[in-house]
């Protein structure tokens, strides 16, 4: 059953969970791990929809109903007091936290509106040779406190055994659990894979090696929402900016797609969010993924040759912080120091 169906008919699905579909296979996956610096708290999911999806449909349903109620509630009784002894409904309403200012009729907050960011850093960061290498990507994961003010600060473990991965690995399971779980339309396949890879589903290039490490799996307290982040260290700064020209041109020739069967259906509206405050030597894109329950924000931050994609799956945390968050990311690449020399 959807969680469309399960809705309509009013039942109350039992305590979310991670789908587990494709795990077995990518627990015993063949990836090669690379000999570089593990993380400890979390793994690389190479598997699809099981990374992809990380709350289970029925735990979303339950969301939706206990929110919907309780948030009801909690409005009507400060306004209805507000009201009764100020008489200013509207300054009530204005003064209300931004997460629910500014919905849709079904109580989802409206995704803001914009330009989409630049693909381009204003003033990229070049080197003789790459200016990053695998020791760097441990620098790249931000202080705890920063994920407690996003309010997804419950350290996790992914989907299979290692933290380190090829980019022609994840492209090419990407591939086949997109053929597994009828993803479609193939315009928009570059939305799934869970690493910075960019190449389109029918792609024959040779895709390279380069390296990625999950750094990030964390979720909040109910496991309703997720974080996921994973860095790829690219040959040059050029093949990263190429990569990221590729991401926002295959955005916007994606507008909606579906993957998954039965219950682990996943359909969703695609979107470019508008343009974060990046510095400098930063480029950042990325797309929203809209289903009628919860969203994904996918956000893609380079600088020279490293590519740090975060994906936030909620239901709650609103846009705002988490393009503070982003913002944040953003803001500590800008301060790696580079292990290549840079060519100015």
């Amino acid at each position: 059953m959807t969680e469309n169906s399960a809705a309509q008919n009013g039942e109350t699905p039992s305590t979310p969970a991670s789908p587990k579909i494709g795990t077995e296979r990518a627990a015993s996956s063949p990836i090669a791990p690379i000999e570089t610096t593990q993380f400890p708290s979390s793994t690389l999911a190479a598997d699809g929809v099981a990374k992809r999806r990380g709350i289970g449909t029925g735990g979303i349903v339950t969301i939706v109903a206990g929110s919907v109620i309780v948030l009801g509630l909690m409005v009507w009784a400060l306004i209805s007091l507000m009201s009764s002894f100020f008489g200013v409904v509207g300054d009530v309403v204005s003064g209300l936290p931004e997460e629910i200012v500014g919905t849709d009729d079904s109580g989802v907050e409206r995704l803001m509106a914009g330009q989409p960011g630049s693909p381009y850093a204003q003033q990229p960061l070049e080197c003789d040779g790459p200016c990053f290498v695998e020791d760097d990507v441990a620098a790249t994961v931000l202080d705890d406190s920063v994920f407690d003010t996003l309010g997804i600060a419950v350290s996790g473990e992914g989907w299979t055994p290692s933290s380190s991965a090829r980019a022609d690995d994840v492209f090419r399971y990407a591939k086949e659990d997109w053929v597994t779980y009828e993803g479609a339309p193939d315009s928009c396949f570059v939305t799934y894979p869970f690493g910075p890879v960019s190449y389109a589903y029918g792609s024959d290039e040779n895709v390279p090696a380069d390296p990625i490490h999950e750094t990030v799996y964390k979720t909040d307290k109910k496991e309703y929402s997720m974080v996921q982040q994973s860095v790829r260290v690219f040959e040059s700064t050029i093949a990263a900016s190429t990569h990221m020209s590729t991401v926002a041109t295959s955005v916007e020739g994606c507008a909606n797609y579906q993957i998954g069967l039965g219950a682990d259906l996943w359909s969703a509206d695609v979107t470019a969010p508008p343009a974060l405050d990046v510095p400098d030597s930063v480029a950042a894109v990325g797309w929203v993924e809209n289903g009628r329950y919860y969203r994904y924000f996918s956000f893609d931050i380079q600088r020279g040759n490293l590519v740090v994609r975060t994906l936030i799956g909620t239901d709650t945390v609103s846009e705002k912080r988490v393009r503070d968050f982003m913002e944040n990311v953003a803001e500590n690449l800008s301060t790696l120091e580079p292990s290549g020399t840079v060519v100015t």
